[in-house]
């Protein structure tokens, strides 16, 4: 709505703009129109002249209405103002010249004095002024006498010499223009005219001629100059020393008056004394309480604190204050008046304060108490009127009381400060709350402390004067610490109000005001055991256990960070009458009671930590007897969590034991994770068992293949400046282990772990090892998956097992054939050498392969090299030449035997060299089976594992 209305006061401003820009072209259209008619005459006489002269003097109002529009728009401060206004002072010129013209060529025109005067308003509005009063004396001389335009001219002369603050000639004209009863100024010139006469010293023709001014502005025939008049001629009354009937005309003349009346007494001082005055004042305020005009009243009493303090008037300043005081509950004093009036008081009691003190006498109480009585009224006044301040009255109030020595009553005042802050606060609080918001406090420290410091103050001039009291202390030291908990003086003062409780024989408090010490100051902490050692021996004193389990409780959760031993002791002293009965229980074989009797303890909650955390302990080693390990580890991880004072350290030898049994009892994970936790938990504590702890957390979590756990306990070991590399040894046992499985993933987990332990050489045998698993299996895709892992971890068999592979398929394409379709013996001699060339030839790159020594390559190789002996002798053996009868065979078979039988033996021996190749290298493989038909070479080269490789570690031990 409020964009709205904007919108339409600038569209209706706009509108109003661009109307009259059309209405002032309109008008300059007319102008100019007629300019240009009347200038069409050739022979023009003064008449048509002299309405050009006007023509002109309209145009020229015009525009110098437009070059003033563009002046104020200007934000060029380079530009001059002359610059804004050539067209117009050009056209003054143009209009000067016109009238001179026609006051020279018709002398005895009659409009003469008119054009004078136009002329002189001309000069007056659109040029410097300098001959205005000359074309004005011009016009008066050539007016015809008795023409009206006489007195337009004595008006303006008397006008500008009334500006010009030439009264005397002023007075001249204004004799002349005051006959004159029909012009609306009217009264205003009989108001400028008195003030000729009074600036002439004719002071009671002065008054007289304001008076009527304002009679005439009464009139509505007149332009009203009522308000000028009011304001002014209280100087006229003051100059002719009539202060009684300046008084009376504004008490009957204006129905509210104060205004005038207080600037009435205000002019007055400079001249006036005191009592004169205060005539004026008394009569206005009387007026005002007659009429019951309260804001007249106010205006008066805040004149007159200003009035009563310049003469020192103590009493009605004082009186004062009071009755605006009285005005304020009555809902009349607010707003500006009511600041006025705040400020004022404010300032004149400080001036009573100062004034206090120098009044002070050598002698403490020698002081003047009626300026005593008044500072403190003012404050009780203040507090009503500006009731926010109003704990700054209370503690200006213990301020003044100090200051002349009166110390309890100054106490009186800074702790009612004191509560009127807290109280609100608290209420500020409450509304928050219920408004459902933040709080907004309008709490200031700065002055809390002042006044905080004030008591202090007050409580030494106590103990000098001997007016010391432990209510008095006891109040300013318990609200110094706790608003203010952590300040130096705070410091100081805790111990004080410690000694008072403690005294008192109020232990509680007394305990409260330690730990409140010990939070702000922890370093000040052998102070405060000092004071808690003799709240404890009280209650050691007599024999309450319950408050000294309860404050052993709190020694462990670190209260006054008392040594261990200390605390030790107070524990030692609950548990021997605690632990000494179930023990014997536990002697006697009653396990089942024992238990009850550790659950009693753990339930009562007033027993010290450390107490529940032996209770739950002591019992998982019930449990550890009975072999029951699940429960066991439940409570002796639960003692761990309970334990805050690091008590459990104590058995560390006794849960290395404990871990053992675990492994005994086959519970591997709960070794692994016993382990795991008591290393976490003291990894700080140097103790023997620590790097055999976490050997065996390793050797556990490898037994489990948990390799997360492998990873994790490392770290730890790293935090715990555990030398990692003392399980060295133990990854290592297992890596042949996990390597013979093919467990290629753990292992390169562990590499990650162990990179220096778990070598990329053990990662290539495992892939091997499945390589050759799969290869056996015929399953090619997945050994060729484990060709490439041999290959990323820069196996030593990748060659060995490329040349294999490649001697393998051309093995495979190799074949022996010989002529059959006819014999020649050349022919068969050339193929017979072919083929021993062939044999030489493999027989060579075989040689070449075997030369890695590769543990499974080289025997396969050999046998490969055999089968191809063997199919050379076959096809030999096989070989019949054609044509050839039976004898001619027989003959030719008995002349190639001796080669058959040395490729035969050949074979036999490359065969042999397989089987004693696995034999002297124990060679486990999953597909040796194949290179011999006899049952003993598969006996010694069928996968097999010893029993030491099945056997675990701890079992070995066991049997050890």
């Amino acid at each position: 709505m409020k964009i709205f209305v904007l919108f339409i006061f600038i569209l209706s401003m706009t509108t109003h703009a661009s109307s009259d820009v059309a209405k002032r072209n309109k008008l300059l259209h007319m102008i100019n129109k007629e300019i240009k008619t009347i200038k069409q005459i050739k022979n023009r006489g003064p008449n048509l002249e002299f309405r050009l002269l006007e023509l002109y003097t309209e145009n020229l109002k015009i525009i110098k209405e437009v070059e003033n529009s563009k002046f104020l728009k200007n934000k060029n401060p380079k530009l001059k103002k002359r610059s804004f206004f050539t067209q117009s002072i050009k056209l003054n010129k143009k209009v000067e010249s016109l009238g001179l013209y026609i006051t020279k060529r018709w002398k005895n025109y009659r409009s003469n004095a008119s054009i004078y005067y136009t002329l002189a308003l001309n000069e007056r509005d659109f040029n410097s002024s300098k001959k205005t009063e000359y074309y004005l004396i011009k016009s008066l001389r050539t007016a015809p006498n008795g023409s009206p335009i006489v007195h337009s001219i004595k008006t303006t002369l008397a006008e500008m010499y009334y500006n010009d603050k030439k009264y005397s000639k002023a007075v001249r004209f204004y004799k002349d223009v005051i006959i004159n009863m029909g012009d609306e100024w009217y009264a205003k010139h009989h108001y400028n005219y008195a003030w000729c006469l009074l600036k002439t010293k004719r002071l009671a023709s002065g008054l007289d001629h304001m008076l009527k001014a304002f009679a005439y502005s009464k009139n509505p025939r007149y332009v009203s100059v009522e308000s000028q008049v009011l304001d002014a001629i209280s100087i006229f009354y003051i100059q002719n020393d009539k202060i009684p009937q300046g008084t009376e005309f504004y008490i009957t003349k204006v129905d509210e008056p104060a205004e005038y009346m207080t600037k009435f007494a205000t002019r007055a001082q400079t001249t006036k004394k005191y009592e004169e005055v205060n005539t004026i004042l008394d009569a206005g305020v009387q007026n005002a309480i007659t009429k019951k005009q309260n804001s007249e009243l106010v205006h008066y009493y805040n004149y007159e604190l200003e009035f009563y303090r310049t003469y020192k008037k103590l009493n009605k300043h004082l009186a004062v204050s009071k009755k605006l005081t009285e005005l304020y509950m009555k809902n009349h004093l607010k707003g500006e008046d009511l600041d006025e009036s705040i400020q004022k008081i404010k300032s004149y009691v400080g001036f009573l304060q100062i004034q206090l003190s120098k009044n002070l006498k050598i002698n403490i109480g020698d002081y003047d108490q009626n300026l005593l009585a008044s500072a403190l009224s003012y404050f009780d006044h203040l507090m009503i009127i500006d009731s926010k301040s109003k704990d700054q009255y209370l503690y200006f109030q213990g301020e003044t009381l100090f200051s002349v020595g009166e110390f309890k009553r100054a106490y009186g005042k800074y702790a009612r400060a004191l509560e009127d802050m807290k109280k609100r606060k608290v209420l500020e609080q409450k509304i928050a709350k219920k408004n459902k918001v933040a709080p907004k406090y309008s709490w200031d420290d700065v002055f809390a402390k002042k006044v905080i410091n004030a008591l202090l103050a007050s409580l030494q001039k106590f103990e000098e004067y001997n007016l010391s009291n432990v209510k008095y202390k006891t109040y300013v030291y318990s609200n110094h610490v706790n608003l203010w908990p952590k300040d130096e003086k705070s410091r100081l003062i805790y111990p004080k109000l410690f000694s008072i409780y403690f005294t008192k024989k109020s232990y509680d408090k007394s305990i409260v005001v330690i730990k409140e010490y010990h939070k702000n100051f922890p370093k000040d902490v052998k102070a405060q055991k000092g004071m808690f050692a003799k709240v404890f021996d009280h209650y050691v004193a007599i024999k309450d256990i319950p408050t000294i389990a309860s404050l052993i409780q709190e020694f462990n959760k670190g209260f006054l960070s008392y040594e261990p031993q200390y605390i030790k002791k107070a524990t030692i002293i609950l548990a021997n009458l605690l632990f000494n009965k179930i023990d014997k229980q536990i002697e006697l074989g009653d396990t089942k009671s024992a238990l009850a009797e550790y659950n009693k303890i753990l339930e009562n909650k007033n027993y010290p930590n450390k107490i529940h955390t032996q209770a739950t302990f002591r019992s998982a080693l019930i449990y550890v007897k009975a072999l029951n390990t699940k429960q066991s580890y439940k409570l002796i991880t639960k003692s761990y969590k309970m334990d805050k004072t690091n008590e459990m350290f104590k058995q560390v030898d006794v849960i290395d034991n404990i871990i053992n049994e675990f492994a005994l009892a086959q519970d591997f994970n709960r070794a692994l994770s016993l382990s795991y936790r008591t290393l976490h938990k003291f990894c700080k504590d140097t103790y023997k068992t620590k790097t055999d702890m976490f050997k065996k957390s390793i050797h556990y979590s490898l037994i489990e293949n948990n390799m997360r756990a492998v990873d994790k306990i490392n770290k730890l070991a790293q935090k715990c400046k555990i030398n990692s590399k003392s399980a060295n040894p133990i990854v290592k046992d297992h890596l042949n282990i996990m390597a013979l499985e093919g467990k290629i993933a753990k292992l390169q987990t562990l590499k990650k772990i162990y990179p220096t332990v778990v070598s990329s050489k053990i990662i290539a045998k495992a892939a091997e090892n499945k390589y050759w698993y799969y290869r056996g299996e015929g399953n090619n895709s997945k050994s060729q998956e484990m060709f490439k892992i041999m290959k990323d971890n820069y196996s030593t068999s990748i060659i060995s097992i490329e040349q294999y592979e490649q001697l393998d398929r051309e093995l495979n394409k190799l074949s022996f054939n010989f002529t059959t379709d006819k014999f020649d013996g050349e022919l068969f001699n050339s193929e017979i050498e072919k083929t021993l060339n062939s044999l030489k030839e493999i027989t060579k790159k075989s040689q070449d392969i075997q030369k890695h020594k590769h543990p499974i390559i080289t025997p396969r190789v050999s046998i490969l090299i055999s089968k191809q002996y063997d199919k050379a002798t076959k096809s030999i053996s096989s070989f019949k030449p054609f044509g050839f009868n039976k004898q001619e065979t027989d003959m030719f078979k008995q002349q190639i035997s001796p080669l058959i039988a040395t490729l035969d033996k050949e074979k036999s021996e490359f065969s042999q060299a397989a089987v004693d190749t696995i034999r002297a290298n124990t060679i486990f493989s999953y597909d040796n089976h194949s290179h011999g038909k006899s049952t003993k070479t598969k006996a010694n080269i069928l996968k097999r594992y010893p029993a030491s490789m099945l056997s675990l570690s701890l079992d070995l031990q066991g049997a050890q």
